[in-house]
């Protein structure tokens, strides 16, 4: 069953009575489904590419907004949903968010765009595109079209994919034992994630918060992982070949049967192997730098670290630089002392707070006083 391909990995896919924009149209998802309507996902490798239109339903959408005066204005956009075959655009599954890209279609020699703003999954042998904008009208059942995802923001994506996968497996082994190789107990569980082109944020079972030093050894093994620059690479086999074989596979919501194909994502040098349907970078080097951004609580017994790699890292780190720089600027200190200068002016604050409560208790027992007086003074 293919559909083992691209559901191993954890978290919901959006699809037919499932999340995503929903609304108009869904009754058309449920009918292709029925019908057994197909195509075939070619996005692993390729990101844009020629394919034929297998199903289309349209619709006016209509927008109210402001006009600029005391009323508001109607405006109608047309929407559709769209099947290609083949497609690149990745639907939402295993905590990776759907691609968004635009479909180019010919008409009378000249090119029309059209926004494709969501991806989702009719069955396990179909899925099917939203897509937004005036050429909607141009989508003809059998007609030659050209689709292309956005490059930058399926690459970013699938940079934090590969990062969660050896996040994962760094927090299973510094947390399962202390440095000094006592048995924690601790697994580390994936409990969830999600990965999208702005930073990764991953939720795994755990009874308390890591320490200043876990976090440190957690981000270091992802980066000597980023650093070695090893290939990332996938295969298929069955179920039980590939746990025999090491790889991860912690979400088995459903049974699997026999002959039943899932996809493993391996980072060579044993970095990492996951039953995994998304998609991932070829080498780790694209993923220069890795960087922790917050540890914290998701919920009892269960702890979420928000993460950045390669590009979107760079942001980051660039942006968290300019911020010291300011500050540096503003209370007249180099970098390297803002923290014994903020450890200072909290205790000023500390003690400038003690103060007016102390000058606020003695004026009211000054007032107190002067008021006793006044009562014993005789009339």
């Amino acid at each position: 069953r293919s559909g083992a391909l691209f559901e191993e990995s954890g978290g919901a896919s959006t699809g037919v009575g499932g999340g995503g924009e929903g609304g108009e149209g869904s009754d058309t998802l449920i009918r292709w489904k029925s019908e057994g309507v197909e195509n075939k996902f070619v996005g692993y490798n390729l990101h844009t590419t020629h394919a034929k239109v297998v199903k289309v339903e349209k619709w006016n959408r209509t927008e109210v907004g402001s006009d600029g005066s005391d009323g508001s204005s109607e405006s109608r956009q047309e929407e559709g949903w769209v099947v290609l075959d083949p497609t690149p655009f990745y639907t939402v599954g295993g905590g990776q968010v759907s691609d968004e890209g635009s479909i180019e279609v010919v008409v009378g020699g000249e090119e029309k765009r059209i926004d494709v703003v969501d991806a989702v999954r009719v069955s396990d042998q179909c899925t099917a595109v939203k897509v937004r904008g005036e050429g909607v009208q141009h989508l003809i059942e059998g007609s030659s079209v050209r689709a292309m995802v956005k490059n930058e923001e399926r690459s970013r994506t699938s940079a934090h994919h590969t990062a969660t996968h050896l996040l994962h497996s760094a927090l299973r082994e510094v947390l399962s034992t202390t440095e000094d190789g006592t048995k924690t107990g601790i697994d580390a569980k994936q409990a969830g994630s999600l990965v999208n082109p702005d930073g990764l944020r991953f939720d795994f079972f755990c009874p308390r918060p890591l320490t200043p030093a876990e976090m440190e050894r957690v981000e270091a093994k992802v980066n000597d992982a980023v650093r070695a620059g090893v290939n990332v690479t996938t295969s298929h086999c069955s179920f039980e070949e590939a746990v025999e074989g090491g790889a991860l596979a912690y979400f088995e919501t459903k049974k699997y049967g026999e002959g039943d194909v899932v996809r493993v994502v391996n980072v060579e040098g044993g970095y990492s192997s996951e039953l995994c349907g998304g998609t991932h970078v070829r080498d780790t080097t694209v993923l220069q730098p890795f960087t922790i951004v917050k540890e914290c609580s998701s919920s009892a017994g269960v702890r979420r670290i928000e993460a950045k790699t390669g590009w979107a890292a760079v942001d980051y780190l660039r942006q968290r630089s300019e911020i010291m720089l300011e500050l540096s600027k503003k209370l007249r200190v180099p970098e390297s002392q803002l923290m014994s200068k903020v450890e200072t002016l909290q205790s000023e604050v500390k003690k400038a707070k003690k103060l007016q409560k102390e000058m606020k208790k003695a004026e009211s027992m000054k007032r107190m006083k002067e008021k006793q007086q006044q009562q014993q003074q005789p009339e």
